[in-house]
């Protein structure tokens, strides 16, 4: 896989990156075929709290009874919308405690990347 840096993304050309706990990657498609940019966010977990008696499917985050997803600093209940990390798109929080989010809004590589 190849990969080059274009502001603060990392463009990965053959494939996406795998998935690295505690951080979330955001990807658009690049210019170039067969690639994408990816920014990466840190996937914070949410303060513990005196609820805060569940962990997540990941193990990496205490989360409050019924919430199954950690996302950016919140926990999550199945089914709840949440903001994406692109700031223009919705993610969805699912039973087995992923995210999966649209892409349904354009996002440009010069705002995803700061370039």
């Amino acid at each position: 896989m190849q990969m080059n840096k274009y502001g603060d993304c990392i463009e990965f050309c053959g494939g996406l990156p795998q998935e690295a706990s505690g951080l979330v990657a955001v990807c658009i498609p690049s210019y170039r075929r067969n690639c994408s940019n990816c920014m990466f966010f840190d996937n914070l977990c949410p303060e513990v709290k005196e609820c805060s008696t569940e962990i997540t499917a990941d193990g990496r985050c205490r989360v409050c009874p019924g919430e199954v997803c950690a996302y950016d600093k919140k926990g999550y209940f199945p089914g709840e919308e949440l903001n994406s990390l692109d700031e223009k798109n919705k993610c969805l929080c699912n039973k087995d405690g992923s995210i999966t989010c649209s892409h349904t809004e354009p996002v440009l590589m010069s705002e995803l990347c700061n370039l």
